[in-house]
């Protein structure tokens, strides 16, 4: 880290006790417009984004302490902060913590078509986490690449485990599973879930709704350009495809039940 890079850090967390807390996250889903979210938010006039996103407090840097995660904040302490960090709506033991650290946060879910997303984090895995398996055996093998260590995970909310980070291609898109921890301890009016599908084709009408949920006027964004896209990924088979679908298929039905809604995946 440069010098000047490190004088500013420990200013900011010097000056930690002067830097609100968030009010409202965006949880996830991984590959699903979170960063597209977080930087349209960022030019709102009303609104304050930490100034990195992916804070990653709450999943993989909670020991750090809250003097830690409020120097990623402003000074001061009006209007609306936020921050995004993809990994807060699949990590098992993250509900608890804020709901422990920020009870009253209003929390923001982008969900996209679970094949889609799979496909999207394998590609982006194989560009730069180290990916050396092809598609198909990526996706077989994944209870067997993941399944013990997530129990590890469950079992000890201090167990890191980078291989489930990296290669839950397909239980991330399970989100019922993840959804109902949070259902466990937030009221559903304090939860908005998003269609991706809608936000990358609408941001505009999205946008709108994340307004009237965070109770602030609706104001022009300057750039919706789409952020963090990935480059184009090699062409997959249809039997993948099939694989995927019919294994998200149950999952699908159950969260469309559950959310009183369908979407179109």
């Amino acid at each position: 880290m440069k010098p000047a890079r490190q004088v500013l850090n420990r200013f900011r967390l010097a000056t930690s006790t002067f830097r609100a807390l968030p009010n409202f996250l965006i949880l996830g889903a991984q590959k699903a417009g979170t960063s597209s979210l977080f930087s349209y938010l960022d030019q709102h006039a009303d609104i304050k984004m930490s100034r990195a996103k992916e804070v990653h407090y709450f999943d993989q840097n909670y020991d750090k302490g809250e003097s830690w995660y409020r120097s990623f904040f402003p000074m001061g302490d009006a209007g609306l902060r936020g921050e995004a960090s993809p990994y807060y709506l699949f990590h098992p033991h993250v509900p608890e913590r804020i709901k422990r650290d920020l009870p009253h946060a209003k929390l923001i879910v982008l969900l996209r078509n679970p094949t889609e997303r799979a496909l999207s984090q394998y590609f982006h895995a194989v560009r730069k986490d180290g990916e050396t398996l092809d598609v198909k055996s990526a996706l077989e093998s994944e209870e067997e690449r993941i399944g013990a260590e997530f129990e590890k995970m469950l079992k000890d909310e201090n167990y890191q485990s980078y291989l489930v980070q990296l290669r839950s291609y397909k239980r991330r898109g399970i989100y019922l599973e993840q959804l109902e921890r949070y259902w466990k301890l937030f009221p559903k009016e304090q939860m908005l879930i998003l269609n991706s599908e809608l936000f990358f084709s609408q941001p505009d009408e999205t946008l709108k709704q994340v307004y009237t949920f965070l109770e602030i006027d609706n104001k022009p964004i300057a750039n919706l350009e789409p952020q963090n896209i990935g480059s184009n990924r090699t062409r997959v088979e249809a039997e993948i495809i099939d694989y995927l679908n019919t294994y998200f298929a149950p999952h699908n039905e159950s969260l469309f039940k559950a959310l009183g809604t369908r979407f179109d995946w």
